[in-house]
């Protein structure tokens, strides 16, 4: 009876964080949908608290070395540089290249469109300095 119980409670339990683990992943879809939503609408500051909520959740769903959070991270970027806070979007372009480096390897032609990204955010800031080390970056991929 003992043994009965054992296999009923794990059963249970692996039943609860299964249906948690759903929730959390339906929880990051329906935000990402509304964040596009928002975005579409013109409403980029809902967007943009929206699109906080879906970096959170993929945080705590995926965890920081997921190509979800990492996509969280660059769509966070475009609504940033889409309202001219092209220094938080740099950022998020850095983190979410330091978590597609660790996923496909360094020099991976995979990480060139982040990277192309970020050279736009400070070619919008007139970053000089870090424009020219975005361009050795790519330069070093493999092709």
């Amino acid at each position: 009876m003992k043994s009965l119980t054992k296999i009923l409670l794990a059963t249970l339990v692996l039943a609860f964080f299964s249906t948690t683990a759903f929730g959390q992943h339906e929880l990051y879809n329906s935000l990402n949908k509304r964040m596009g939503i928002l975005y579409k609408g013109g409403k980029i500051m809902e967007a943009i608290a929206t699109a906080q909520e879906v970096v959170k959740v993929a945080e705590e769903t995926f965890g920081k070395n997921h190509a979800f959070y990492s996509a969280s991270l660059e769509n966070l970027a475009l609504l940033y540089v889409a309202d001219g806070k092209n220094d938080k979007a740099a950022d998020l372009y850095e983190q979410s290249f330091g978590v597609r480096e660790g996923l496909v390897g360094k020099n991976n032609p995979k990480l060139k469109d982040v990277l192309e990204k970020l050279q736009k955010c400070y070619e919008a800031m007139k970053a000089t300095d870090k424009i020219e080390n975005t361009k050795a970056r790519m330069a070093s991929l493999q092709s």
